[in-house]
This record gives C-alpha cells, structure tokens and sequence, in this order.
C-alpha cells in the first residue's frame, strides 16, 4: 500500500502542478512508477518463467537450425588452447575480468578487489529434487525452478550466478530486477558475475565437443563437453528466473547471453549431438522469455543511444531467428525478428561513424559494436529477414569497421587503446588465450597478487583484451560470401583462424586495404598559416609555455613505407612505416557529446618502435569498485598529452560515465609530414605539433600560461631528447600502472 500511496501523491502532483512540462514530467513519472509497482506486484504472485512448453508428443516451439559444422581439426596451437581453457570451464573455473582463473561455487570465500573482500556467502547442498533452491528462488517460480533443476546431470555442482567473485559481494537472488542497485558499494563489481551470465564460453566447450568427435585426444570425452553445457544453462534457468537477480538487471547482457546460448547449442547439433527434447523444451522456453524481456527492456534513448541498445536488438534477432525459423514459432517470433533487422540497420548507420569508428570514442567498445554487426548482419542474411538493399548497405559499412579496426592495429598485433576498454565482447570464440605460467602470470599482474587457485607451475591461460584479428577474419567471409549461409561462413572462417594459431597479419594488411578512412593530407601543409594555432606563434605571444622533444630511436629508416591514415570523424590520426607505429587521438568525446567511455586523452599519442612500445594508453582497469581508480585512469595525467599543471581539459566530476564535451579538439593539419591539432580544454587553444623525419619523431606542444587555483604556468626548457621507452617514461611519467583489459593492471614498471 506504501507503493500505491506513493504513485497517487506523484500523480497529483503531476496533475496540480501548473507549468506543464513540468506536469508532463511528473505525469510520466508516476506513469512509469505505477507501471513499476504493478509489475512487481504481478512477480510476486504468478511465475516469470514462459509459458511456452512443448505438450503432448512432444509438439511445441523448437529451435531452426542455422550453422553447419565448423571443420574439428585442431593441428595448430589453437587445440591446446581450446583444450586448456575448456578443462578450466568445466571445473567451473573462469578467468574474466582479471580475477584469475577462479573457480565458481556457493559458500567460498574470494580474494577481495583492491582490499575489499566480502564474507562467504551461504553453503548449498543441492539435491536432485531441488530442495535446496527454497529461498533461493522467489516462491511464485519455485516449482517451474524445479523442474529446471531436476533434468540437470546427478553430480553437476551448481554455479553461483550472483556473485563477484572477485570481491565475493553477492546480490540476493530474489529480488526483482528493476530492485537491484549497483555501484554504491566499493569493491564490489556488478560486471563479473554479468560478464560470467554472458554465458561466452559455452561456443567454445560446444567446439571441444566437436574436436572430441572428431577423435583429438587432448580432449575430453566428447559426452562430458555436451553434458557440461547442457547442465550450465539448466542450472542458470533454474536459479536465474526472468525479472530476478542481478542477471536480469541489464538488457544488454540478457542479450549478449541468449545469442551464446543459441550459438553453442546449434554447434553442438551441427557436430552430431544427439537429441535431447526434455532439455530443448526448457531451453526453446527460456529463450522466448529471454526474447520477451529484451522487446520489453530495450535499453533506447533518444539521444545517447550506445552499444548497450544495440546488444539489445542484436540479442533479439538471434532468438526470434531461432524461434521464427524453427517448428511452431512463438506468434511473437516474425515480429520480433522484423524489429530486429529494421533496427539493426538503423543502429549500424547511427553509431558508427562515415570514416568507420564507433561513436563510442574508445577503440575497444568499437570492437564490441563491430562484433555485434557482423555477427547478426550474417544471422539476418542466413535467414532471409534483410532485404537485397539493406544487406548490401549492411556490408559497406563493415568494410569501413574492418579498415578501422586494422589501421588501429599496431605492429605487434594490438590495437592503440582510445578511451574505456572493459574487455567487452559479443561472441567469444577467438582469439584462443596464450599459454603462461602462473607464476609467469603472478609476476605480470598486479590484480593477481594473492592468487593461490592454482599452483605457480601450472598453465594460466591468458586472454589478450587488445586484439582485433579474430574480427577481421570474421568480417571478411562476411563480405567475401554469399548471401545465405553467412553466419555459418562467417563463424568457420573464425574457428579455422582460430584452430589454426595463425598471428591474423594477413587478416589485418587484407582490411587495410578494403577502406583507408579520409582523404590525406588534412588541413594546410605545416609551415603555411594556422591562424595564430601554431607552437612557434602561441610561444612568442607570450601567452604559451612549451615543450618540445624528440624521440631518436636509432638506426633511422622511419620514413620507410610511411603510409598516413585518418579516421578524422571518429578522432584517430595514424602514421605507419616498417619500424614506426603512432597513433594521434583527436577527436569528439562520443555519445552525443556525453562522453559515457571517453577520457582526457585529447592530442595523447600512442608510439611504438620495432614492434616494441614506447608509449601506451594506459586503458581503463575498473569502473565503478574504485571510483578514484576510474578517475585516475580517465585523466589527463595518465596520457601522454599536453600537460597543465594538473588541470584537466574534460570535468572529471561529472560522473563515472560522463566526461562532457569540452575541449573542441580538431586536426590543423594531417599528412605523411606529420600532425598539428588543437584543443581548447583550458580555455585558451593548446596545441601539439608532430613532425616525422627519418631518424627521429619530434613533438613540440605550446599550454596556456594560466595563473590561478593549477600553480605555476609550465615553464619552457630546451628540447629533450628520449633515445629509449624508459627515457620517455622519465621525461612523462605515468602516474597509473598499464591495463590492457578490464581488471588487470601491471606491476610498477612492469
């Protein structure tokens, strides 16, 4: 009744109130709250779970079949590794987020994050019957839990869904979704166990399926990799039921997780697996609630619409693909799928930008968004739901991604880190983790200091958050393909990569070629009037200090095979040779001006040598556990930027996912001579110059003079020289350790 009462003052209020946007607001908002509160109020009385089953005979909803067999010969390292990492996901062992490889189960106490660690929660004994989910599952779905629960194998341990097991904060599993709240608590992490319900890891046990079929004895036995998938999403439906728990709190992910779900499901029946109908009943059921609840929860602004609102639309396609072209569809099924591919191309046109980038300002959300595209794009076209012109339409702006993605890409096989990375994917079959030790892996990682899961000589299998190959090669069957069949050519090409252990040059120098962003050069020559924007001017109006430097590696030959690419839209400015990778950042802050995974790395440089770095992005380590972490790796001061005094050019304290528009930055000039781009952050324009010769790169930037509340202006000094990384290190140093994925961040000077 306190509900009600509540919706009745907010709607007289509404109705009271004489201005009337202001009536309109509060209209919408006792509107919304009244929604809310009965909606709640029907959870707690009637079950959340689908009342799509099969009935009598079997008849009922079932599942199309989509994908062919990918080929199972896994001769190169790639078997290794798919056979390493998929022991681990059947220990219930998972590595996300940099925890480590940790193993997931009720009652166990985990290592805390950043000093933060939480009790254990509660011990289960999970019986066959499902005894043990009284309590753990709100009563109204108590017995549609137990029948989840009673087809799951006799043994199976039971995964805990709800936990950072980073951390070991855990969400209570009864609450209703619109009811969980998220970082108010430090250290704890609503990530993990969303990034753990995402379910990635299922694709790759359903290809060990398929490597064991196929007779490789680094594997398992064929059955153990089928049951174990099997038992995962049994255990997830029964535990996790629809508008319940922190796994039903972001659409995003609900999305991100049906898609795995279909994707490893028709793997294994591609591979042979035989038929289970009890399971597939279950299962055909939890996806149209998935489905249901994406249609109902997607996650569209009207402004900042991101990644998030196209997981949604993506995650929706799959189920209604697989719901639609399977047997006695959901009469919901062809309308969802319609939704689906309509926005799909809308979305694909609105976030990413003519010259390729996302419009999220990172290089690594990019990666995420490009995932989603090409995946569902090719699951659209295998089932007919896009027309001739949209998939044509579709397919240029892959092209336009993939060449964005390769220019990103440095020498070594990583792409330059522009804002937030948080290690985001959509399907997560390749690229395959790297072998190390542990005690190799301790000796990198800071965030693993403590770790004791497993013994310091056995295998840590390493996943590398900064690559973009397995995309690439997936995006180029793509295009190169026919019309039908996409999904499955797309997904083949993958796994053979994949399989293969192959380094993706090829890959990558192939998209290079398919799209080489704006026309070169940009702006006027250097040298010719900047309009009062030059270093050299600022400095001798007395208004600027400067600093200039100059990186001499040696040996010269920088010019050799110089090739300078520009993404101007998105704000990436690249200068490539056979021993010199530098990537320029100058650009918009994204998502409409609200800069949601933008930090203040405008005019910031990426630099690397003969394959090694000399300056990196420091990437982005957490989100909401460590606020002042997120800042630190947000600011200015983290970037190799032009620097004043502490101050900042975007307003930190606007949100952990706000970073306004501020600075203005924009390129004076871009060509194979070099870069010149302003920004006005400080108020008064600062500008970076840098000029390319043979033997050396030269940087020159000119800073407001500014008194007042950031000290002393920058004082100038002589150019420096820097022959070494560590020399530029000294000169700039990096107040953050390096992070090259969500959670992990290396050692001090590592």
């Amino acid at each position: 009744m306190k509900g009600a009462r509540k919706v009745v003052s907010l709607a007289r209020k509404a109705l009271s109130a004489p201005p009337r946007a202001v009536a309109r607001e509060a209209g919408r908002r006792a509107w919304g709250a009244s929604t809310r509160w009965a909606s709640r109020q029907r959870d707690r009385v009637l079950p959340t779970y689908s009342g799509v089953r099969r009935g009598p005979g079997g008849l009922g909803p079932s599942l199309a079949r989509i994908l062919p067999a990918p080929a199972s010969t896994w001769d190169g390292s790639g078997g290794d590794a798919l056979a390493g990492a998929c022991l681990r996901y059947v220990e219930h062992r998972f590595d996300l987020l940099g925890s480590g490889w940790v193993q997931v189960r009720y009652g166990r106490r985990y290592r805390g994050t950043e000093g933060h660690a939480f009790a254990p929660g509660p011990q289960v004994a999970a019986d066959e019957g499902g005894a043990w989910l009284a309590g753990r599952v709100n009563p109204a779905n108590l017995a549609r839990a137990r029948q989840a629960w009673g087809l799951v194998s006799r043994g199976y341990r039971p995964i805990d869904w709800h936990v950072d097991f980073k951390s070991g904060f855990r969400w209570e599993p009864t609450t209703w979704y619109r009811d969980i709240t998220y970082g108010q608590v430090p250290g704890a992490d609503v990530k993990v166990p969303w990034e753990l319900a995402r379910a990635q890891h299922l694709p790759r046990l359903a290809l060990a399926y398929g490597a064991a079929v196929a007779g490789d004895r680094r594997f398992l036995p064929a059955e153990r990799y089928l049951t174990e998938v099997k038992d995962q999403v049994l255990d997830f439906i029964a535990t996790n039921p629809p508008r319940y728990g922190v796994n039903w709190s972001c659409t995003m992910d609900v999305a991100i997780r049906v898609a795995n779900w279909l994707v490893a499901y028709d793997l294994l029946r591609a591979y042979g697996a035989p038929a289970d109908p009890a399971f597939e009943a279950v299962l055909v059921a939890s996806v149209h609630d998935h489905a249901r609840f994406i249609a109902a929860n997607l996650e569209w602004h009207p402004v900042f619409r991101s990644n998030h609102y196209l997981a949604d639309i993506c995650g929706l396609a799959f189920a209604s693909a697989y719901l639609a072209n399977g047997g006695r569809p959901p009469s919901s099924a062809r309308r969802w799928l319609a939704l689906a591919a309509r926005e799909l191309v809308a979305e694909t046109e609105l976030q990413f930008y003519p010259d390729g980038g996302n419009k999220e300002a990172s290089t690594c959300y990019h990666r995420l968004s490009a995932e989603m595209v090409v995946y569902t794009t090719a699951l659209l076209a295998s089932v007919g739901a896009l027309t001739p012109p949209q998939y044509q339409g579709q397919l240029e702006r892959v092209r336009r991604m993939l060449g964005f993605s390769a220019w990103a890409t440095r020498h070594d096989g990583q792409v330059a880190q522009v804002g937030d990375n948080d290690s985001g994917r959509f399907l997560a079959v390749a690229p395959l983790p790297a072998r190390v030790t542990v005690a190799e892996a301790k000796a990198r990682w800071a965030n693993l200091e403590g770790y004791d899961e497993l013994p310091d000589d056995d295998v840590h299998w390493a996943q590398d958050s900064l690559a973009h190959a397995h995309l690439l090669v997936a995006g180029q069957a793509l295009l190169d393909g026919p019309e039908r069949g996409s999904l499955g050519r797309a997904l083949s090409a993958e796994v053979a990569w994949a399989a293969s252990g192959a380094s993706g040059q090829e890959a990558t120098q192939a998209c290079r070629a398919l799209w080489r962003g704006a026309p070169v050069p940009i702006g006027a020559r250097p040298g010719a009037s900047s309009g009062g924007l030059s270093v050299d001017e600022l400095e001798a109006a007395g208004s600027h200090s400067t600093l200039r430097w100059r990186l001499v590696p040696g040996g010269g030959g920088l010019l050799d095979g110089l090739e300078a690419v520009a993404f101007p839209d998105f704000g990436l400015f690249v200068l490539r040779s056979r021993r010199l990778y530098l990537a320029i950042r100058c650009g918009p802050v994204g998502q409409a001006g609200g800069g949601g995974h933008s930090h203040n790395d405008q005019l910031g440089l990426e630099v690397e040598l003969d394959g090694r770095p000399w300056s990196r992005d420091p990437g982005s380590y957490l989100y909401t556990p460590v606020p002042e972490a997120r800042n630190a790796y947000r600011s200015a001061q983290a970037h190799l930027v032009p620097h004043m005094d502490g101050a900042e050019p975007g307003d930190l304290s606007a949100g952990l996912f706000l970073l306004p528009e501020r600075a203005r930055a924009r390129c004076l000039w871009f060509g194979p001579e070099g870069f010149a781009g302003a920004h006005w952050g400080y108020g008064p324009p600062t500008v970076r110059e840098v000029r390319l010769a043979d033997q050396y790169v030269a940087v020159s930037d000119a800073v407001p003079r500014l008194a007042g509340p950031h000290g002393p202006a920058v004082r100038p000094r002589a150019e420096a020289v820097v022959t070494s990384p560590a020399g530029l290190q000294r000169l700039v140093p990096a107040p953050v350790p390096f992070s090259p994925g969500y959670g992990a961040k290396e050692h001090p000077g590592g």
